[in-house]
């Protein structure tokens, strides 16, 4: 149809032979935006049911999918021989229906294709808004973060990983459920051979952490419900469960041979299992305060707790056994994220709004200039560790050089991240947070 509201009944989209898709405040009859970039004149247009999206069919043959807040066209869908006449969406969002002259109906998944920001370095530190943009050597790129919108948990995710080649991205979610990306690359067009994204949904309470094993096969997961379950990276089908505590369980991490997976609990306590039968190795402690991250060093040689009380724990691992070898005073207040670097440094965040370092073998820690204005919730290092990405509830990522503490890059996404992770051979960076998944490539 050549008219449609929105969701909320707010705003009234219409089309025409200008080629244009044009919105309008239904109370005043003002009009808020034009939406530009078809060809040919427009004779259909639908929103999302979430409201984010406005889509327009044309006599260009094409569908045309628009940011509703920026207005930026995020997808073109090209398939048809002839006019687009019809639109409709299914009631969950994650599928459109097309009708054209061309004498076929079409069926899109949606979205069809994932949105990569360009962040460019920008050694002033200051912080891209929305509205901000900056020139590299690849041109004029918009500084704001865009949205992965695949069908995640809408009320935001706790955790992403990647895998160790970076094909697949996992994802956990408040909704008790964590997803599976299996192919980030092929996502992006949909119907040549496009990944299923496996959901991961045995879990009976929100999954908190998600870890892909080194050899990618298999995908961990740790919730509320006190458990790490663990499952088929290819098949997405649960291969084993871990019974851990009784209480939340807030991360999760394999051990780099593979042979362990270790999760941080609120009981205090850093669980440890043998991945091959699931027996309990070891359950490791350093006072009452609940565990809200860990990390294996890249060697396999340290695994470092973060907890409630501010410290950071980390035992050395020799053969089968663990012993405390530090326990950092490190931050005034929660300790939420830990990573370590292949450097032997290790990163910490903290709800006192800092990132601190510390050289585990020597023992040499440092408060550096990275702060956030809130409590640091991600940290982690990028490739080849010349990159440390902070996320913090102030709605920043930023991005850093950890051996000078000289801020690269900042910018300022539409709700509070809670983790990111970097692709473990190219630039990008996954932000997982209250508003849902983002993908950001830094140019440096």
């Amino acid at each position: 149809m050549g008219l449609a509201f929105s969701p909320d009944g707010r705003t009234l989209a219409s089309v025409g032979d200008d080629r244009t898709v044009r919105l309008w405040d239904v109370v005043s009859g003002a009009t808020t935006m034009i939406l530009t970039g078809h060809t040919a004149g427009v004779n259909c247009v639908a929103f999302s049911p979430d409201g984010r999206r406005v889509l327009a069919g044309a006599d260009d043959n094409n569908i045309r999918v628009w940011d509703r807040e920026s207005g930026l066209t995020v997808d073109i869908l090209r398939g048809h021989s002839d006019w687009v006449r019809e639109l409709a969406i299914s009631a969950d969002g994650a599928l459109l229906a097309s009708a054209s002259n061309d004498g076929t109906a079409r069926l899109w998944r949606l979205p069809r294709e994932i949105v990569v920001a360009d962040v460019v370095s920008n050694p002033s530190g200051a912080v891209l808004g929305n509205e901000q943009t900056s020139r590299s050597a690849r041109g004029t790129v918009r500084g704001d973060a865009k949205q992965v919108d695949v069908p995640f948990d809408r009320r935001g995710l706790w955790d992403v990983a990647w895998s160790s080649g970076g094909k697949m991205l996992a994802t956990a979610g408040h909704d008790q459920t964590a997803y599976l990306l299996q192919d980030f690359e092929n996502y992006r067009v949909a119907g040549a051979g496009s990944t299923d994204i496996r959901r991961l949904d045995r879990h009976l309470g929100g999954v908190n952490a998600v870890a892909f094993s080194p050899d990618s096969t298999l995908v961990a997961t740790a919730a509320d419900d006190g458990m790490v379950r663990l499952w088929g990276a290819e098949s997405g089908r649960l291969a084993q469960v871990l019974v851990g505590s009784d209480d939340w369980l807030n991360d999760v991490a394999f051990s780099p041979d593979g042979s362990c997976v270790a999760a941080a609990g609120d009981d205090g306590m850093m669980t440890v299992w043998r991945v091959s039968d699931g027996s309990v190795i070891g359950g490791l402690r350093n006072g009452d305060a609940a565990l809200l991250a860990i990390s294996y060093s890249p060697d396999g040689g340290y695994v470092a707790a973060g907890g409630d009380d501010g410290r950071v724990s980390v035992w050395n691992i020799n053969g089968g056994s663990f012993i405390l070898r530090r326990s950092l005073e490190s931050h005034t207040g929660s300790v939420a994220a830990v990573a370590y670097s292949n450097g032997g440094l290790l990163a910490t965040g903290g709800h006192d709004g800092q990132v601190c370092l510390a050289d585990i073998r020597s023992g040499h820690r440092w408060h550096t200039s990275i702060t956030h204005d809130g409590a640091v919730t991600g940290v982690a290092f990028g490739v080849r560790s010349t990159a440390l990405a902070s996320v913090g509830l102030d709605r920043c990522v930023r991005i850093w050089d950890p051996h000078s503490g000289s801020c690269l890059a900042a910018l300022r996404v539409g709700q509070s991240p809670h983790s990111c992770a970097w692709h473990p051979s190219r630039p990008l960076l996954a932000v997982g947070g209250a508003a849902g998944l983002y993908i950001l490539r830094f140019v440096n």
